[in-house]
């Protein structure tokens, strides 16, 4: 393996879902994604 260059991919797309880890760029912004949201809750009425 002389003179093979080093390619990185841009994406990588897994199927799986056991990914536990994601290696984003430094440049990205994670307040873009890690969003503080609470769960909806409803209600459903009681039939009597």
């Amino acid at each position: 393996m002389i003179n093979r260059q080093l390619t990185l991919p841009e994406s990588l797309t897994i199927h799986s879902n056991t990914v536990r880890c994601s290696i984003r760029p430094d440049s990205l912004s994670l307040d873009t994604f890690l969003l503080d949201t609470e769960p909806e809750i409803k209600f459903k009425r009681w039939r009597q």
